[in-house]
C-alpha cells in the first residue's frame, strides 16, 4: 500500500508541471519587489513561497476559474496563504518542524520572530492581491471573504488549535480537524475559481463539494507518509504527527485508506456534477488505487 503512497506524491510533485512552473513565475513578481537590500522578513516570505511544491491549491482554483479574468493572481494569493499557514504550523510552538518543501524550515533560517512576521505578510500581500485583481468590486468582495473565512476562527486557524489538542479525538473529531485545516482552503480555492469563472449556484456547490472531499483525501494521504515514507520522498519532516490521533492510527491504516477512497469517489462524482473538465482535473484527482470508471 504505502509502495502506492510514495508513487502517488512522486506524481503529484510533477503532475501539471507546466501550470505549476507559471504560477512560480508570477509568484516571483508579486512578491519581488523590496528594499535593496532586502529585509529579512521579504528575503524570509521568498524563501517560504518559492520553494517547490505542488501547488495544488492554486491549480485548483485556476482549473475551475478556466480562463476567468484575474485566475491567476487569485491563485498565487491562495498559495501566498497556505505557505504563510506551513511557516506558522512548522514554528517550535506548534508542530516544531525542521524540513519543509525540501529547505530549512524558515523560523530556523531566519528565527521564529522572522518567520512570524513573513508569515503575517504574506497574508496580507495574497489580500492586496486581491484587491487589485481586475473584476468586479462584488466579486474582489466575496473572494476576499471567501478567503478569510478559510483561514479564520471558522477555519484554518481553528482546524490548527483542535490538532494541536487532539490526542484523544475519535475517528468523528479527526476527519472535522482534517476537514478545518485542509480541505478549507481546498474548497476556498475552488468557490473562487467558481467566482472567476461565472458559474452559478448550483454548480458551484457541487464544486464546493468536490474540493472540500478532495482536501480531506490529500491529508489522509498525508498523514499516512508520515509514518510510512521518508523525508526525500515528502520533502519535510517524518514523525511530525508522533503524539497526534491521526485517522490511521485511530481505525488502521487499510481503513483510513478505504475512507480516502471514499473521500476521492464523492469529489469525482461532485465533480462530474459540477460539469467539470476531467482532463483538466486528472492531475489533481488520482483514481489508479482499483477505483471504478
Amino acid at each position: 500500500m504505502f509502495d502506492r503512497i510514495n508513487r502517488e506524491t512522486a506524481r503529484l510533485a510533477t503532475s501539471g508541471s507546466a501550470i505549476s512552473r507559471t504560477i512560480d513565475l508570477r509568484l516571483d513578481i508579486l512578491t519581488g519587489t523590496a528594499t535593496d537590500p532586502a529585509p529579512p522578513v521579504h528575503a524570509a516570505m521568498r524563501h517560504a513561497l518559492l520553494a517547490p511544491g505542488k501547488r495544488l491549491r492554486p491549480r485548483l482554483l485556476l482549473a475551475v476559474a478556466d480562463t476567468g479574468t484575474g485566475a491567476l493572481d487569485a491563485a498565487c494569493a491562495v498559495e501566498m496563504v497556505h505557505a504563510a499557514s506551513l511557516m506558522l504550523d512548522d514554528l517550535p510552538c506548534m508542530d516544531d518542524a525542521a524540513l519543509r518543501r525540501g529547505r530549512a524550515t524558515t523560523h530556523l533560517k531566519f528565527g521564529e520572530a522572522t518567520a512570524i512576521l513573513a508569515a503575517v505578510a504574506l497574508i496580507t500581500r495574497a489580500f492586496e492581491v486581491f484587491s487589485e485583481l481586475p473584476v468586479p468590486t462584488e466579486t474582489r468582495v466575496s473572494m476576499a471573504a471567501t478567503l478569510a473565512c478559510a483561514i479564520g476562527r471558522d477555519g484554518m486557524a481553528a482546524g490548527q488549535a483542535l490538532d494541536l489538542g487532539a490526542a484523544a479525538s475519535g475517528p468523528v473529531e479527526i476527519e472535522a480537524v482534517n476537514g478545518l485545516k485542509t480541505a478549507t482552503l481546498f474548497a476556498a480555492a475552488a468557490r473562487m475559481g467558481a467566482l472567476l469563472g461565472g458559474l452559478e449556484e448550483t454548480r458551484a456547490r457541487e464544486v464546493d463539494l468536490f474540493a472540500w472531499h478532495l482536501g480531506c483525501a490529500f491529508q489522509l494521504a498525508d498523514d499516512a507518509l508520515d509514518h510510512a515514507s521518508s523525508a526525500c520522498v515528502t520533502g519535510k519532516d517524518i514523525g511530525a504527527d508522533v503524539g497526534k490521533r491521526t485517522l490511521d492510527r485511530a481505525i488502521g491504516r487499510s481503513e483510513a485508506w478505504a475512507v480516502r477512497v471514499q473521500h476521492l469517489l464523492m469529489a469525482r462524482a461532485a465533480a462530474r456534477r459540477a460539469g467539470l473538465d476531467p482532463a483538466t482535473l486528472r492531475d489533481l484527482l488520482s483514481f489508479d488505487e482499483g477505483l471504478p470508471s
